[in-house]
């Protein structure tokens, strides 16, 4: 009888704490909804080929800073060991693009050209191990993928008309964050990530050339959480 007594209240002590650890859980467990902004530092960087006898032009790196907002759907539990794991989607807006201008041709060599290089995240996915402190306080970190748009222009110039290419690729990002809690629904969240796409190749093939455009940034920000309960 008292074996039975003994393991009745072991099990109820452990119902106590785990339901005592759920209680205190607070902003990203279970559904939340966020908003963020932030700076994107963006770098462009193109190289331009005659394909035909492989006179190469590199073109300095492009680096631009530029303002990125972002909204996103998540949802997050803490264990009884303090361990969290969430999943969030999300979209980046608007795009971002760098443009090069005055970069001398491969093929018409006796013109210049200006190639404008853009970049548009339209979904993310991420998932965010982490740990949570306390019940004010989570780490994490942050390993995903975006589903973008990639795409060059160059200007006409003289009887060289206008060329555009654009494609969608998947990029992958990692990064860490934080995020501090008010009260069981609101938070505030600081993110930092790297994004690298793959290249973006275009061929213009009536004039022999090629275009190899590298794009990766890094972000830093800061976003509002609610969680519903």
């Amino acid at each position: 009888m008292d074996k039975i007594k003994f393991n009745g209240l072991s099990i109820l002590f452990s119902l106590s704490v785990l339901f005592s650890i759920s209680a205190q859980a607070n902003v990203r467990d279970g559904l939340y909804l966020g908003a963020g902004i932030g700076t994107v530092f963006d770098q462009f960087k193109l190289t331009t080929r005659n394909t035909i006898n492989g006179f190469t032009i590199v073109s300095p790196v492009q680096n631009k800073k530029q303002i990125s907002g972002n909204v996103f759907l998540g949802y997050g539990s803490t264990n009884i060991n303090k361990l969290y794991l969430g999943v969030e989607i999300g979209s980046d807006f608007p795009s971002r693009s760098s443009t090069i201008s005055g970069r001398p041709g491969v093929s018409v060599t006796a013109a210049t050209f200006t190639d404008k290089l853009r970049v548009q995240d339209y979904v993310t996915l991420d998932i965010l191990p982490g740990y949570r402190f306390n019940k004010n306080c989570l780490m994490y970190v942050r390993l995903g993928g975006t589903y973008a748009k990639l795409s060059l222009h160059q200007n006409p110039v003289g009887f060289i008309p206008a060329f555009d290419n654009e494609e969608n690729k998947i990029g992958v990002r990692i990064g860490a964050g934080a995020n501090f809690a008010f009260n069981s629904h609101f938070g505030v969240g600081i993110d930092y990530f790297y994004t690298r796409y793959p290249n973006l190749t275009s061929t213009y093939g009536a004039f022999n050339t090629q275009f190899k455009q590298k794009t990766s940034n890094n972000y830093v920000g800061i976003s509002t959480v609610y969680t519903f309960k």
